[in-house]
């Protein structure tokens, strides 16, 4: 190994640019992922069975149309929902979180309001079928099986499901075109590797974690671009607080329709004894709209370094990383321009 291929010991490292072929660390599975996929699969498919037949059952001294046992059907698809996702990271990554990981190993938060919203959704949907399957709803009390499936889904709804998919489809094809642009300059990337205590790794512009390091929580509100890695990304920030505060509104909202029983008064042209998912107000739809495209905008606009740069102080910046978080404890220094490898995936 010659003096300029020689790694230097010690503190975070800035790489950019294209692979060259290096070793990296062998992750080391007992099994094969779908092993662990199957134990969880045929959990979220038994409690689906469970839920569908817990009306007829109803609770312990409590009847079909008890308030409590179809509040209970609405958590019970709520769990069983969630444990078939969580099959299907397992099967696919290997863990349970990976269906919000990113092509740049880090968690993504257009994935996560993804899942949210149509997780809540597909569960109230699945609820309020079994509840009117066995006449549990007063909507659907005289004709039972036969119209189970008559649900009207108000526009609000389906606006703000097209407005998350639409933005989970727009922010990593916005990081696909920065990756295309020229990476920043190797002052800024040490700075950032300082700021982020670990190696940091930009293909273009764009920010990418090492294979070694998992994704950290913290990356639902960092920037994604590679010179103002560790930087809080505002825009990041405002739409997690926006979706979550309309998530949990609409989930208080469906847990009143199940514990009253009642919804809402059917539109014109829809059947009477038609179940009326909660309307969200137009005013929710537009600032979740809003907090959506700012989050593009934001996300598609250039960032400049952070204001320390080259002249970051590495002593002044030295820490320690705490246990858990992912990162190597080691105290950080000055990053080193070495021969660049291909970070671990591609946009």
């Amino acid at each position: 190994m010659n003096a300029q291929n020689a790694p230097l010991r010690g503190g975070p490292k800035a790489y950019v640019g294209v692979r060259t072929a290096m070793p990296k660390p062998q992750k080391s599975h007992s099994a094969h992922p779908l092993m662990g996929a199957i134990p969880l699969l045929v959990v979220g498919l038994a409690l689906g069975v469970i839920d569908a037949l817990l009306p007829n059952w109803g609770l312990p001294g409590a009847a079909a149309k008890d308030p409590m046992t179809r509040v209970v059907v609405f958590a019970v698809a709520l769990l069983a929902l969630y444990v078939l996702l969580m099959a299907i990271s397992v099967g696919v990554s290997g863990k349970v979180s990976g269906v919000f990981w990113s092509s740049r190993n880090t968690y993504s938060l257009s994935r996560l309001q993804v899942v949210l919203w149509t997780w809540l959704i597909l569960s109230a949907l699945m609820a309020v079928v079994v509840c009117r399957a066995w006449s549990a709803l007063d909507a659907g009390s005289s004709d039972g099986l036969a119209t189970a499936l008559d649900i009207y889904i108000p526009p609000e709804l389906l606006t703000i499901m097209g407005i998350s998919i639409a933005s989970g489809a727009a922010a990593p094809a916005i990081l696909s075109l920065k990756s295309m642009a020229n990476a920043p300059s190797q002052s800024a990337l040490d700075a950032a590797a300082a700021r982020v205590g670990a190696d940091v790794h930009a293909v273009g512009k764009v920010f990418v974690r090492s294979d070694w390091c998992p994704p950290l929580f913290k990356d639902l509100f960092e920037s994604d671009d590679a010179a103002a890695a560790g930087t809080i990304d505002i825009s990041k920030v405002q739409q997690f607080a926006v979706t979550l505060v309309l998530w949990s509104v609409y989930l208080a909202m469906l847990i009143h329709l199940f514990y009253t029983g009642v919804s809402g008064k059917a539109p014109a042209g829809v059947a009477a004894n038609t179940t009326i998912l909660p309307q969200l107000s137009d005013t929710f739809v537009y600032l979740l709209a809003i907090s959506h495209a700012g989050y593009l905008a934001y996300k598609a606009v250039p960032v400049p370094p952070a204001a320390n740069g080259a002249h970051l102080d590495a002593a002044s910046n030295a820490r320690s990383a705490q246990p858990g978080d992912g990162i190597p404890q080691s105290p950080l220094k000055p990053s080193t321009v070495l021969p660049r490898p291909l970070p671990p995936s591609t946009i």
